[in-house]
Order: C-alpha cells, then structure tokens, then sequence
C-alpha cells in the first residue's frame, strides 16, 4: 500500500465515500422492503436464509427448507453471519447490520480490485476499475438484498489478490492465507472450490517450475482440509456419508437440461421411469441424486434427438443467458431496470473488447492470464445448470476490469515511473 501514489489514494478515497453515501442512500430507501420472498411462506432464498440463520443461533440446528431437519443444501456461512447479526442487534437491526455489513465488504472488494489491477495492468487501470465497478447498479440492489453475492465476491477476490501476491512472491506465508480466504469463500459458494486448479494453471503460465509447485500445493491442502475439515465432519456424523459440499445441484442442473423449462419432445415418454423416480424421492439428499440423474437422462436424450439444439443450448444460449441481464431484480433510487439494463450490457461489452485487447498486446498476456483463467473458469462451471442473471454476477468484476484496460488504452494519460504491473511491494 505504501507504493500508491498520493494522487491514486484521494481519488480512490473519493470513489468509496460515493460508494458509501450512495449504499447508504440506497439502504435507507429500500433496505427495510428489498425481500425477495414472504416472511409467512419462506418461498425465497432470501428468507429462507434469513429463518436459517435464525434457527442455527436458536436450537444448533443449520437448516434451510425445514427449520426442523438438518441441512446440507447450502453452504453455512451466510447464515453464520446473518445469524450473528441478528444475534448481536436484534431481528430487524440485525437485518439492517447485515446490509451495512455488505456494504462495507463491497468497499472492501472496489479496494482489492484496484490492487489486484497494479499488479497485472497499468497502475491507472485499477482507479479505472474502481470507478466503473462502483457506478455498476446491481452492487446497490444486492447490498439490500439477503443473498450470498456480496459475501461471495469479497471472499472471491480476497482469494484472487492473496492468490496473486503468493504466485508473484512465491512466499508460502501468502499461499497459507490464500487457501484461508478461500476456504471462507467456498463456506460461502460451493462454486469456488476448484479455483486452486485455476492458479495451478496460472503458475505454470508464471513459468514456475514443476519441482518448485510441491510446497505451495502441500501449503494450501493442508490449510483448506483444515479449515474445511470441520464441515466435512458435521457432515459425516448427521448424514452418515462423506460430503464435501452440498448436495444441491440436481435442481439446476434439470432445469439447465431443460428447452424453455420444458423437457424436451418425447422425454417424458421415454424417461417415464426417471422421472417418476425424481418426483416421488424422499429426503432432501435422495431427492437431489434423483434430481441429478434425471438431468443427466434428459440431457443426453436432448442431445440424441436434438443435437443441434442442445449443442446451441448448451454453449451459445447458456453464456448469453449468463451475462446478457444484470442481477437487478426491481428498481433501486428511481434507476429503472432498463436503465441498469443498458449500463451492464454495456459493460460486458466494453470488457469484452478489453479482454480482446489484452489478448492482442503480447505484453499484457502473462501477467493478466489470471483474469482471463479465472472468468473462463465460472463460465465453463456454469454451463451444466441453468444461467440467468445472478449467477452472471460473479463474472462482471472480471468485465469490468477488462473495460478499464480498454480505457485505459483509449486515455492513457501519462505515463508514471513505477507505473506499470509487478512495481507494488508485497
């Protein structure tokens, strides 16, 4: 932090008090209503939850569809803080604590952006970044509402940063901390748990050699069996099986092999047997394995019948359907939808001139290979479920830091010593 210029710090400083005053802003006006679900049903992640954190701090139970029966649907760190929230503040403060929390850790995130971005690009493409992420509309809606995008993203590129130091400085004190975060973001989303292969990747792009990976991949499994072992023995001892995760997918995935959220033409004939099997299991994991095994039927008789159209399906309309809205679900501070529309399409698509940019200019293919990895990583996973719009959101820091490197090609400005990637001290 020392190395950042003088004149970086104000106008980073001046981009988190907008950030601050407008989440604030928006927390006031909208944080006491933003529910996606009702509090009398619990027909919604959010309040789902919500009851779940409740629950967890009030009987030792970590629920999610029955507050009475034990989960392993999600992951358990959102309702852990929530849950502290409501614990320290009361139900309604605790909900307000929450959101002010999520604030702050997108603050946070802005910050870890800009420092990830002096280490890969330009020193200006990281101010770039941190502007053009602090005016994205969706951050606003989400800090309002009770889900595990905000959470997730701070973990997220805690990860990235720490990841990126360690590799850089081949220290195996930032390996440690790096598998820590990680290991808290993945408590988070299950989805992060294969990135350690990404900077596996990313390291042999560094031009580490075989031998000198043997420390770092012993440093980080011992830390994430660690720091994951405790999940994986509550696990064991209610289920009676080895879970790693969770045991959600099965839902998703059938709706990902699904045309429209219809099965395709014929499955329900020819797949009479499966899919009566998947509608009549009983218990939360037999049901999602019922769950998975009738995606995977539909989706292979889908790409039998209809090749072309599942092979449409599975690459082309499942990105399009990933990126092509944002996750802004109703209108924050009088913005419309469509006005949010508009800025994140054009977003994605600034980023992916810079993304083509960065791939054309020699000089920036090694050092920002990370990026690139790491956004093909969370679109290659998604593609066996269903895509829409709030599982894109992951993927638009990655967007947006491509954007601000075209940005920063069209306005360079001048060019400072010590500007460039690689000159930040660790």
């Amino acid at each position: 932090m020392k190395s950042i210029p003088v004149l970086h710090r104000w106008v980073l400083g001046a981009i988190l008090l907008f950030v601050g005053c407008v989440g604030l802003l928006a927390i006031h006006n909208h944080g006491g209503t933003m529910y996606l679900g009702s509090f009398t049903t619990y027909n919604n992640d959010d309040v789902r939850y919500i009851r779940s954190a409740q629950t967890l701090f009030k009987t030792g139970v970590f629920s999610y569809w029955n507050p009475k029966e034990s989960t392993v649907f999600i992951m358990p760190m959102l309702p852990i803080v929530v849950g502290a929230c409501l614990k320290l503040f009361g139900f309604w403060k605790g909900l307000l604590a929450y959101r002010l929390l999520s604030l702050f850790l997108l603050m946070v995130t802005i910050v870890l952006i800009y420092l990830i971005c002096r280490r890969i690009f330009p020193a200006s493409v990281g101010l770039f970044a941190a502007a053009l992420y602090a005016l994205y509309l969706p951050n606003y809606w989400l800090t309002n509402v009770i889900l595990t995008e905000i959470l997730g993203q701070f973990g997220l590129w805690l990860t990235i940063w720490l990841g990126i130091v360690a590799v850089q400085t081949k220290k195996l004190s930032w390996f440690a901390a790096c598998a820590a975060a990680l290991s808290f973001a993945i408590y988070v989303r299950p989805n992060f748990a294969l990135i350690p292969l990404v900077f596996l990747a990313y390291m042999l792009l560094q031009r580490y050699e075989w031998k000198a990976l043997w420390k770092p991949m012993v440093v980080v499994a011992s830390v994430m069996v660690l720091l994951m072992s405790p999940w994986w023995i509550r696990n064991a001892v209610t289920f009676h099986k080895f879970i790693p995760l969770t045991k959600s997918s099965g839902n998703p995935m059938m709706l990902g092999a699904m045309l429209n959220f219809q099965y395709p033409a014929g499955a329900e004939t020819a797949l009479r047997d499966v899919l009566k099997k998947m509608e009549t299991a009983k218990g939360e994991i037999a049901s999602d394995e019922a769950w998975v095994e009738a995606a995977k039927a539909v989706r292979d008789y889908g790409f039998q019948t209809q090749p072309k159209v599942y092979w449409k399906h599975y690459t082309i309309e499942r990105v399009a359907e990933l990126i092509k809205d944002p996750c802004y679900w109703s209108p924050i501070l009088g913005i419309s939808m469509e006005a949010a529309t508009g800025q994140h399409r054009a977003l994605v698509l600034i980023g992916f001139l810079g993304l083509l940019a960065s791939l054309w200019r020699k000089d920036r293919r090694k050092s920002s290979s990370i990026i690139l990895l790491l956004l093909a990583y969370f679109v290659v996973t998604a593609i066996p479920f269903v895509t829409f719009s709030r599982y894109g959101y992951v993927v638009m820091p990655m967007m947006t830091i491509y954007a601000a490197y075209l940005l920063h090609l069209m306005f360079p400005g001048k060019r400072q010593a010590g500007a460039e990637a690689g000159n930040e001290s660790a």
